[in-house]
């Protein structure tokens, strides 16, 4: 990766990395270079997408990770079969994550809106009472 101007070029190679004790004897990958625009990098908003997760997928444990860094407004709609608690962990993006809080949030039973605006980096969260029956989506806008 190198800089020129306002671009930013990026090289890749398709070649499967083998972690160098099991190297191809044979270079078969396709190679290139990508331009991108810093600008637009760098002031384009990431593209709206949402998540689902099921209660029973999520069990007991924490899900998520994600990443809130362009988002403009985020927010979890949370449907539980019974009042419960959400347990929100916001780590910044360093390298290892670090936790900057633990925060709780109060869920009735049925529809909950849960909005995230207030958090930068990356986002998990759990049921503090493992919930089979509901049904989370993490809206990222």
């Amino acid at each position: 990766m190198t800089k020129k101007g306002g671009e930013i070029i990026i090289g890749y190679s398709t070649t499967p990395n083998l972690g160098g004790k099991d190297a191809a004897p044979v270079d078969a990958g396709f190679k290139g270079l990508t331009i991108v625009s810093e600008d637009e990098l760098l002031s384009s908003q990431p593209p709206s997408i949402v998540f689902r997760v099921y209660g029973w997928m999520a069990g007991d444990g924490f899900f998520g990770g994600i990443p809130l860094t362009g988002y403009r407004d985020p927010y979890l709609v949370v449907y539980t079969s019974k009042p419960n608690k959400l347990l929100i962990k916001h780590y910044d993006a360093g390298l290892p994550p670090e936790l900057i809080e633990e925060i709780s949030v109060e869920l009735k039973e049925g529809r909950n809106r849960v909005d995230l605006k207030g958090y930068w980096g990356i986002v998990s969260f759990k049921l503090e009472n493992s919930d089979q029956g509901a049904r989370i989506y993490i809206v990222l806008n």
